[in-house]
């Protein structure tokens, strides 16, 4: 935030963040967000998400299945949706119950 200020003294622009979606993340850009008094659009990066939701399928599923694949593509339509944020609890639901992700 501090080079973007720098660059906006006068806070006129709204600021890009890119985030790979994970809560604290979100949170900290939120609230630096409203401590600066910025305005900010975040961008969620799909391709990281999407390494995630893949791991989070092998769990359960073999790599290369189609039941992984109709897995990963179910969540990640949700997510397209706007229903990212009950994706990612289930995802880490998932994460608590396995060592693997």
């Amino acid at each position: 935030f501090e080079e973007a200020l720098r660059r906006d003294p006068g806070r006129d622009k709204t600021l890009v963040v890119l985030v790979d979606g994970y809560g604290p993340q979100l949170d900290s850009v939120r609230k630096h967000a409203k401590r600066h008094r910025v305005q900010v659009e975040i961008v969620v990066d799909l391709m990281h998400v999407l390494s995630y939701m893949w791991k989070a399928a092998h769990v359960s599923h073999d790599a290369g299945t189609k039941e992984s694949e109709d897995w990963v593509a179910k969540r990640l339509l949700a997510v397209l949706m706007g229903r990212a944020g009950t994706v990612a609890g289930g995802m880490d639901r998932r994460r608590r119950n396995s060592s693997a992700i």
